[in-house]
Formats: structure tokens, C-alpha cells, sequence
């Protein structure tokens, strides 16, 4: 990356609590609009040249199977599951539901000169540093896409880049719930290559931790991370203005914080 690319880098960071899926999807298409034209942006959300935007969130049950996943990564019809939806996204099956936090990553890959390798490499960088402040160890695998503990599954990858911007990015099971312990996925299938990998056990950050873990302190420390790999600066919001249109509810509030991270002086 060229130091062009960063040197007016900023990041809006959202956090959104539960909110529905299609109202998720609908404000993720309305960014990477906004972001793909700044000039365009009603709102000033992408008007700087620098900007992008970071989504937390929560979603009620659901399963999304993404561009590299199937209906075998679903748990068996006689197993009560929740709705299935296929979205355009990488990666395989996510269940979804309170108790899982959403990081969703909507960047001007163009004009920050990123590419899927750095992508890849962020989200997953971002994530192992953040989950390591709460004392747990995770690591990848070339046979799998996600985050790996010895327990099993904790965290899920999966994006998408449209018009020169991404969307999507983290799925990461922090709360135990019995849904969670009777969802088993399977990994993505390689390109041309016949799926014989054996199913994989789906856990949370609690269950590793056999112990309590504050959401809010992995979603401030995910953010933290991201912006020290990008060399950007943030500003934290509570809600989105464009929700609050969406549900009639009051508009968003403003700002609650602005902090610099990584950035040279």
C-alpha cells in the first residue's frame, strides 16, 4: 500500500445493537453507494475521499449461506433451525442470533489500494489480536475459512467487494446457546476439488473462556485493531440515521467518540 492511500484515511464505526437482516442488507447497499460516489453521498458519509465504515451488529436466528457454501453445512430437516437465506458473500453457513456479533467492513478498496489479500489478511490479523486480549488463542486453517480454537469454531470470515467497495466481513460467536452447540458446518469447498473434510464442531468465545465475555469489550477492541492496520482515524457512533428512517425511529445520536489509532504524527 502507498502511503498516498493512507494518508487520509478515516473510519465510521456503528454500533447498531440487534437489528434485522434485511434492514442489515438494505443499509450495507445504501453505504457501498455512498462510498462507491463520493460526490454523490446525501448524507456526507462518503464524501471524504478517506472514508469507510465499520457495522456492529446483532442479528435475530438465521442461517446465510454465503458464495462458497451449500445446503450440507445445515443442521438435518428434523432439527428445528431457524430460516435460511443465501447471501452474496464469500465463505459457507453462519448462524446467526443474539449473542453473535457482526463486524461488517465497508471500505474504498479502490482508492485505498487494498486488495483481496490485504482484506484477508486484515479481518484475520484484526481478529486474532482482539480475541487474544481476552486470553484466548485462535489460528486459521488452509482447509477451513474462519477462526479455530481446540474446542472448535468461533469465528466466521466472509466478504464481498461491489462497485470498489467491500461489505460484510466477521462473524464472531461470543454467548453459548444451545442453537449454537446444535449447528455442525462444514468447510467451503476448494475450486474444482470434491468436499471429504469431516464436519466441524461450532462453539463461542464463552465456552472456550468457561466464563463470561463482554461483548462490547471484543467489539471496541476488534475496531481498535482494524484502524491501528489501516492507519485510521475513528469516530464512534451509537445507530445509524439511515435505520432510524427505516424504523420511523429518532434519528441517530451524534458521535461519541474520535480517536486516532496507528497514525503517524
Amino acid at each position: 500500500m502507498h502511503d498516498d492511500a493512507t494518508s487520509r484515511r478515516s473510519l465510521r464505526a456503528h454500533l447498531l445493537g440487534v437489528v434485522d437482516f434485511d434492514a442489515f442488507l438494505a443499509l450495507q447497499r445504501y453505504l457501498t453507494y455512498e462510498l462507491s460516489d463520493p460526490a454523490a453521498s446525501p448524507s456526507g458519509e462518503g464524501r471524504q475521499a478517506g472514508g469507510g465504515v465499520v457495522l456492529c451488529a446483532q442479528h435475530p436466528p438465521l442461517i446465510t449461506i454465503g458464495a462458497e457454501g451449500s445446503c450440507r453445512e445445515l443442521p438435518p430437516e428434523d432439527v428445528t433451525r431457524p430460516a435460511v437465506r443465501w447471501v452474496s458473500r464469500g465463505g459457507g453457513a453462519v448462524l446467526h442470533g443474539p449473542g453473535q456479533l457482526s463486524l461488517a467492513l465497508l471500505l474504498p478498496v479502490e482508492r485505498w489500494q487494498l486488495g483481496t489479500g490485504d482484506l484477508r489478511e486484515l479481518v484475520h490479523d484484526a481478529a486474532i489480536a482482539a480475541v487474544a486480549e481476552l486470553g484466548v488463542a485462535v489460528h486459521t486453517r488452509r482447509d477451513r475459512s474462519g477462526l479455530f480454537t481446540q474446542q472448535g469454531q468461533v469465528g466466521v470470515f466472509g466478504m464481498a467487494v461491489e462497485h470498489g467497495v467491500s461489505s460484510f466481513g466477521l462473524f464472531f460467536n461470543v454467548v453459548d446457546s444451545p442453537l449454537l452447540r446444535g449447528f455442525v458446518g462444514r468447510p467451503p469447498r476448494p475450486s474444482g476439488r470434491a468436499d471429504t473434510d469431516s464436519p466441524v464442531g461450532i462453539t463461542s468465545l464463552e465456552a472456550v473462556r468457561m466464563g463470561r465475555v463482554e461483548g462490547g469489550t471484543l467489539r471496541a477492541a476488534l475496531i481498535r485493531h482494524v484502524a491501528a492496520r489501516l492507519q485510521a482515524e475513528v469516530r464512534l457512533f451509537t445507530g445509524h440515521e439511515q435505520l432510524a428512517r427505516q424504523s420511523s425511529r429518532p434519528a441517530a445520536q451524534p458521535p461519541v467518540a474520535s480517536v486516532t489509532f496507528g497514525r503517524g504524527r
